[in-house]
C-alpha cells in the first residue's frame, strides 16, 4: 500500500507496538527508535500523532499511550 514505508508510518507502528504493554522510560524508547534508524524529529512527530504522553515519576520520564 502506498505510503506504508514512510518514516513517520514506521515510527508510529514501532511506538504502538513497543508501548502496547505499558509505559517505557523515555531514554530507553529514544534509544530503541535510534537503533531502528528513526530520527528524533520523526519520533517526536509520531509521538504527537499518537497522543503519547510524557509522564514524570520519581524523577524519571516515561512515554505512554493515552
Amino acid at each position: 500500500i502506498l505510503g506504508r514505508n514512510r518514516p513517520i508510518d514506521i515510527a508510529i507502528a514501532f511506538l504502538e507496538e513497543k508501548l502496547a504493554d505499558g509505559p517505557i522510560e523515555s531514554n530507553e524508547i529514544k534509544e530503541l527508535l535510534a537503533d531502528e534508524g528513526i530520527s528524533e524529529r520523526t519520533a517526536n512527530r509520531a509521538k504527537k500523532a499518537l497522543g503519547i504522553e510524557s509522564v514524570r515519576e520519581n524523577g524519571v520520564t516515561f512515554w505512554e499511550l493515552p
